[in-house]
């Protein structure tokens, strides 16, 4: 379940009374966003049917998090996520194989052609926050 903060109502403007300054960004403490849960999907078991939730993260909340994250206005960010995913998409597509850290590496494994349209099987390799560290060391050294 999904809560939405209410924003604070205020009284309507008045002529001559100042409304309150919006607070800055990089004041505003970042809130963990609840992830919406998909409908349970049926697991089958040796004795008995269990059900499972799977946590999804819609578009509408990925901007939110950037937004609080980085300051950003939220038409900005929406623009800025909507580039970045339209690359990858374009890469993915390519068949190229993406290095994003911190995120990881992504290449795809599989490809299928339906007439719905093109299924892309995709695997993701996260490093640990360790081999991140060393990852970059080894790059500073190299340059330097």
């Amino acid at each position: 379940m999904v809560t939405k903060s209410a924003a604070p109502k205020l009284a309507p403007s008045k002529p001559g009374v100042a409304k309150p300054a919006a607070k800055p960004a990089a004041k505003i403490a970042a809130k963990p966003i609840a992830l919406k849960t998909a409908p349970a999907a049926k697991v089958a078991t040796g004795e008995a049917s269990e059900t499972t939730a799977r946590n999804v993260l819609k578009k509408k909340d990925f901007v939110e998090r950037v937004t609080l994250a980085s300051g950003l206005k939220k038409a900005d960010a929406r623009t800025a996520i909507d580039v970045v995913l339209a690359a990858i998409a374009e890469a993915l597509a390519k068949g190229e194989e993406l290095v994003l850290p911190p995120l990881g590496k992504i290449k795809t494994t599989r490809e299928k052609v339906s007439s719905a349209g093109r299924t892309l099987m995709l695997k993701l390799t996260m490093s640990s926050p360790e081999s991140d560290k060393s990852a970059a060391l080894a790059q500073s050294e190299q340059e330097g």
